[in-house]
């Protein structure tokens, strides 16, 4: 228990891609559901994530989607591969940075990209 209590809902992100126990948790108590994945895998995790929301009665627009860019993904490709999951439903974006070895055209193609949505 937390003393004092929170002023809010604390959110709670899960990640991962489990079909049949991380989404249904996923669906239960997240506020946030994280994965790496590519555009079919997604559409596919996306359909079994709203199927365990329907089982439990939970709007499946009330979890954030929140996807990794592929970290060594060019400026271009980044941008697309965005684009694309942003278009079924993803709306929130990470990009791993790997210590000196980030690619700083990629991080500021998103920015761009994001900041024009």
């Amino acid at each position: 228990k937390l003393n004092p209590p929170p002023v809010r809902e604390i959110p709670i992100l899960i990640g991962g891609g489990g079909e049949k126990k991380t989404l249904r948790l996923v669906a239960e108590y997240a506020s946030t559901w994280h994965y790496f994945v590519d555009l079919e895998s997604y559409r596919h995790k996306s359909a079994v994530l709203a199927q365990h929301c329907a089982d439990l009665g939970r709007d499946p627009a009330t979890i954030a989607h929140s996807v990794g860019v592929p970290q060594d993904a060019d400026a271009g490709a980044a941008v697309t591969f965005a684009e694309e999951l942003a278009a079924e439903g993803a709306t929130e974006f990470t990009l791993g940075i790997d210590g000196g070895n980030h690619r700083t055209d990629t991080i500021e193609a998103l920015l761009r990209w994001r900041d024009a949505r």
